[in-house]
């Protein structure tokens, strides 16, 4: 009877024992969270903004960033300017619902190097006064400014490439040096409605501008897309969407990925009646719906649609500068008075269209451009041209008050 009383209580231990290894595995089993990131680009010359994008499953409560520099943020998915040379160690420390703390460095994974000398062969901002009919050209930090062109009759956009400047203005489009000199028509067609949405491929050299119906006469006409070399030979219609006819959509901004090979485009509803004209810079602002951007790569015309049902915008910029090409799409909202951005991949934006909160502006924002290599953020509204770092939009300055733009651009 002892030995069977031994034996119970060998087995029963035995029994618990197997009991809490059990436990002690489904403990050990139970899956942790999972954290990653992800950085663009990887590597620059100073200063270099780089986007960091978190991957992570579970529901994440806070982040915590360390960029390696010193700088930090709290913000799920930031951008940071690397403003020293060095390889910098990145961390990222995710808090969950749950309570769950989890932290993930990657050593050495951001290599920026100097660029004094870059810095200072940056070229000029340019800006286009529509009213006045002129052409001004001025440092980015506001410290100069000269008007370069004269005598431009309703100007609509400008565009910088290949050392000169290129503008849409009644039925013509024209280009002339940086410093003005040289000035000639590209292009010229009495049967041409006032060309906008002007764009430069400085790698093709190629000049891009769109040639919408003319108002109250040709609705029936569609928008379309002409390209020429920069000189203006060569003019032909690029692209004649389906669907850019009466009571439907028409583009109406262009912008030139070089290093991607890619020309964008905003696209806008009008209607037949009333005659509406694309970015009519008199007409009220209004929700558009249909409103949205595309892209298509520059050899051969196929229609991408990035993202829909945008608002009536005067202003779109890419963030060009970086020789990987460009990673966001910008523009103006101007009903609202922000700028908004969100990723120029295809896939992402089809599937996943996520519009990110760039800032709060006022007065309307007007005209746009976007250096991503300085990490540089430029607009109008009616108090003149403001300046802001992409990573820190809020710290903003006014850098030409009381300056009229109605378009931007930069000599990158």
């Amino acid at each position: 009877m002892e030995n069977l009383k031994r034996t119970r209580r060998v087995v029963g231990a035995v029994v618990c024992s197997l009991a809490l290894l059990a436990l002690a595995g489904c403990m050990l089993l139970q899956p942790r969270a999972v954290v990653g990131f992800e950085a663009s680009p990887l590597s620059g010359y100073t200063p270099q903004i780089v986007d960091f994008t978190p991957t992570l499953e579970g529901d994440a409560a806070a982040y915590e960033w360390h960029f390696g520099d010193g700088e930090t943020s709290t913000e799920p998915a930031p951008s940071h300017i690397y403003r020293q040379a060095g390889e910098f160690t990145v961390s990222l420390t995710v808090q969950f619902v749950d309570g769950e703390s989890v932290e993930v460095v990657k050593e050495d994974l951001i290599a920026i190097s100097w660029a004094a000398q870059a810095a200072a062969e940056r070229g000029l901002l340019y800006w286009l006064d529509r009213k006045a009919g002129e052409i001004s050209a001025g440092s980015p930090d506001g410290a100069t400014s000269t008007t370069v062109v004269t005598g431009i009759y309703e100007g609509k956009h400008i565009a910088i490439g290949n050392g000169r400047i290129f503008w849409t203005a009644a039925w013509k489009v024209e280009s002339a040096n940086l410093d003005g000199t040289g000035r000639e028509t590209l292009y010229y067609d009495g049967g041409m409605w006032d060309p906008i949405g002007i764009a430069v491929d400085s790698a093709k050299e190629k000049v891009y501008w769109v040639e919408p119906p003319v108002p109250y006469v040709s609705y029936d006409v569609p928008t379309k897309i002409w390209k020429a070399d920069l000189d203006g030979s060569n003019a032909k219609v690029f692209a004649r969407g389906p669907d850019w006819g009466c009571n439907s959509h028409g583009p109406s901004l262009l912008a030139v990925d070089t290093a991607g090979g890619r020309l964008y485009w905003y696209e806008m509803y009008h209607e037949c009646s009333g005659g509406a004209m694309p970015v009519s810079l008199s007409e009220p602002l209004v929700w558009t719906p249909k409103a949205s951007i595309h892209w298509t790569p520059v050899d051969a015309f196929v229609d991408h649609e990035i993202i829909g049902g945008l608002p009536r915008t005067r202003a779109m910029a890419l963030d060009v500068g970086l020789p990987e090409g460009v990673r966001y799409v910008y523009w103006t909202d101007p009903t609202n008075d922000r700028v908004l951005r969100c990723k120029s991949d295809e896939a992402t934006m089809l599937h996943v269209p996520v519009l990110v909160y760039v800032c709060l502006l006022a007065d309307s924002p007007q005209a746009l451009a976007i250096d991503a290599h300085s990490g540089k953020m430029y607009w109008s509204d009616d108090d003149g041209i403001h300046r802001a770092d992409l990573s820190s939009p809020a710290e903003q300055e006014l850098i030409f008050p009381g300056v009229r733009a109605d378009s931007l651009a930069l000599d990158l």
